[in-house]
């Protein structure tokens, strides 16, 4: 999974990069889009697929969707219950 990160500090872009910064968060939300396409059907696929539970949760926790991501999160962390990740996560 890619997240694109804006090199700005608190969201505001530096001096001379609005739109930049603009661009960039478009950029992201339309590539948050078609991972979540991908990974929910990959999880559809493969539910005992823990990476790819674990994946999907991150896009959708991006996306601003905490509810959605955290039944992935719990089944990552129920397929892989020592990964510390998986475990953290759950309580994002």
């Amino acid at each position: 999974m890619t997240l694109l990160v804006c090199s700005c500090a608190k969201g505001k872009p530096a001096g001379g990069q609005k739109g930049r910064f603009v661009e960039q968060q478009q950029l992201s939300s339309d590539s948050l889009r078609q991972q979540a396409v991908v990974l929910k059907k990959k999880v559809t696929l493969e539910p005992a697929n823990a990476n790819a539970n674990f994946s999907y949760g991150r896009v959708l926790l991006a996306m601003k969707q905490s509810r959605q991501a955290l039944p992935h999160f719990e089944k990552a962390a129920a397929l892989v219950p020592d990964n510390a990740e998986y475990l953290f996560w759950q309580g994002v």
